[in-house]
């Protein structure tokens, strides 16, 4: 089993991309800034999903991400 970053994973295509990687039996952890989208979105499709916001343009967040 992999552990699979969706990024952008609380907008609205994420939580399907999320929920496709979850049924194909891989961990997911979503990165997301959360500037547009919803940490109720990846947390709907069930499963054990990993929130962590931070922006994509941050060495930091992104480094803390992956």
């Amino acid at each position: 089993m992999a552990t699979v970053c969706v990024t952008v994973g609380a907008g609205f295509i994420g939580p399907h991309v999320t929920a496709d990687v979850l049924r194909r039996g891989h961990a997911i952890r979503v990165f997301d800034n959360f500037s547009t989208g919803s940490g109720q979105n990846p947390a709907a499709v069930g499963g054990d999903v990993e929130l962590i916001e931070g922006g994509i343009c941050s060495y930091a967040h992104t480094h803390a991400a992956t």
